[in-house]
């Protein structure tokens, strides 16, 4: 399976290409990809060509690449917290699964928000 992701000109996608490709488990990525190219397998598609069916943007991907991120250093921190203060961190024998959502949303709140799109018309 290949994955194209479309973007703008200089939007970040070449930058971001082993970040992307890491992310959805790719093997190789192809930058400037024009529909009508081969599709190799398992590779990270970039383009700047719009309406191709089942293509991801770039912004939509990096937001959900940033989401994980987030949920990453969050568990990390809250582990912290308890080695370092257990007595101060509440829950430290193990939040509930309702808890653990709170504190995720409450510590990522508008993480969700859209991103202005001004490169589509």
């Amino acid at each position: 399976m290949s994955v194209i992701v479309y973007g703008p000109q200089g939007c970040g996608k070449s930058a971001n290409a082993e970040v992307i490709t890491d992310h959805f488990a790719l093997s190789s990525w192809i930058d400037n990809w024009t529909p009508g190219m081969p599709m190799p397998p398992n590779a990270l598609l970039l383009t700047q060509a719009y309406g191709i069916p089942g293509a991801l943007h770039y912004f939509d991907v990096m937001r959900e690449i940033d989401r994980e991120r987030m949920r990453e250093v969050a568990a990390l921190l809250y582990r912290l917290a308890e080695l370092i203060a257990p007595d101060s961190v509440p829950g430290c024998d193990g939040l509930s699964m309702e808890a653990q959502k709170r504190l995720s949303r409450s510590l990522f709140a508008g993480a969700d928000r859209p991103e202005p799109r001004g490169d589509e018309g």
